[in-house]
């Protein structure tokens, strides 16, 4: 019964029908700038941590875990398959399409819950994040809040930092908010050096204005204010 699937022909049909299917998020997301249709969509995009557009090899590594995300019910099959629980070649192709085609993101909504940044398993395995998309999206726009027009800021030099610092420091104030002071310290004495300020402030407070003043300036840069 399995001979009469396993001709030439009909294996360069299975490739071709379903070579597209699988490659569709990697490809899509490398040359549409970290989208898909449905992301376009949903108007959001992968980037890098850095909030640029991320690598080919950053999206092939979470493309490569996304079957443990999101179709572990595939996985299965497949090992179905491989202790011959699966007879036939007719009924193995209908099984695959189904469980293709059926999401169970068992282990991607675990790892959204438990990561600090609410990351599938391939987005944490390869520094990648899914952010909210805009006619431009920088990392400097995920992490602005409201502009407060009365708003002064105490250090005007924070436009030194490159965003990669604003997110570090972003990072680990919010692990210092959740009860996670070790770094908070470290960073403070670090961000004076960098920008050459003498200060007072508790370090947690001054990491806390520093992304104050952060996203007024760079607010008040964008809109011209």
């Amino acid at each position: 019964m399995y001979d009469e699937y396993s001709t030439p022909g009909n294996t360069s049909l299975i490739i071709l029908t379903f070579l597209p299917i699988i490659l569709y998020y990697p490809l899509l997301e490398y040359f549409l700038n970290g989208r898909t249709l449905g992301k376009a969509l949903l108007k959001i995009r992968v980037t890098n941590m850095e909030g640029k557009p991320a690598s080919l090899t950053e999206i092939v590594l979470r493309w490569l875990l996304r079957m443990i995300d999101i179709k572990i019910g595939f996985i299965i099959l497949i090992f179905s398959a491989l202790v011959e629980t699966v007879t036939t070649s007719s009924d193995f192709l209908t099984s695959m399409g189904v469980f293709m085609s059926l999401p169970l993101p068992i282990v991607g909504v675990i790892s959204i819950l438990v990561t600090p940044n609410n990351q599938r398993l391939g987005d944490f395995a390869a520094g990648t994040i899914v952010v909210h998309d805009k006619s431009r999206v920088s990392l400097n726009e995920t992490l602005l809040k409201s502009k407060i027009e009365d708003y002064q800021p105490v250090f005007k030099q924070v436009l030194k930092l490159r965003d990669k610092d604003i997110y570090i420091i972003k990072n680990i104030v919010e692990q210092a908010n959740k009860g996670n002071h070790k770094q908070v310290v470290p960073l403070a004495e670090k961000a004076k050096k960098i920008l050459d300020v003498e200060t007072e402030m508790l370090p947690l407070v001054f990491l806390k204005t520093l992304l104050n003043d952060y996203n007024h300036l760079a607010q008040e840069k964008d809109f011209g204010g």
